[in-house]
């Protein structure tokens, strides 16, 4: 069986006819394939694979670009099309052969984490306080509830609390300090869990300060 992420119909589940891969290696994990498959039902019978693009991952970057597969294929229903998700993919992949660390490629995920989110109707406000219209202000510090949103904390900064500046940082897409990039890690994280329904990922124990 092979999971894909398509442009047009989402996410895809085919089973490979043997006589769709002779002469040729099974598909790879971070190429383009053009494909073709038949089958109504959920699980589809793979009748053409053709390769595209080749892109090759090795080390820190695999385990990066396992981990965005690994959100796709746990919380993306199936045959539902994302081509805003499918863009930012594609992106995320192309920039993993380039370069394998830094912050460029971590505010590329926390972007990825917060669209995905934004796209599965738990969008993340970063904007305003929870159950109120008050922006999230640079001075402040703001506690995270999982079911409602960031409120402001009169506590300093902790596990559970944030620097508005690294939120409104975030929002925007800029570049985060090393300590702010930790702390955005630790919201996405809390954000995207109650979606797991109670089975972690695999792969972010592999991704260290990622």
């Amino acid at each position: 069986m092979l999971d894909w992420f398509t442009k047009d119909f989402g996410r895809l589940t085919t089973v490979a006819r043997s006589n769709a891969k002779k002469g040729a290696s099974a598909p790879s994990s971070f190429c383009a394939y053009q494909i073709g498959w038949s089958g109504r039902s959920s699980l589809a019978t793979m009748t053409q694979c053709e390769l595209v693009e080749h892109r090759w991952l090795t080390g820190e970057a695999a385990t990066v670009g396992l981990y965005v597969n690994e959100l796709l294929i746990r919380l993306l229903p199936e045959r539902d099309a994302q081509p805003g998700v499918f863009a930012l993919y594609w992106q995320i992949v192309s920039l993993l052969t380039e370069v394998a660390r830094g912050a460029e490629l971590e505010r590329l995920l926390r972007g990825f984490e917060l669209h995905l989110l934004e796209v599965l109707g738990y969008a993340l406000d970063l904007a305003r306080e929870a159950d109120s219209e008050t922006p999230i202000r640079s001075e402040f510090n703001y506690y995270f509830d999982v079911e409602r949103g960031l409120r402001r904390s009169n506590g300093e900064l902790s596990e559970d609390v944030y620097a508005g500046t690294m939120l409104l940082a975030l929002r925007d897409g800029e570049s985060l300090s090393v300590d702010d990039r930790r702390a955005a890690k630790r919201l996405l994280r809390c954000a995207l869990a109650p979606l797991l329904a109670g089975k972690p990922l695999n792969t972010p124990s592999f991704l260290g300060s990622r």
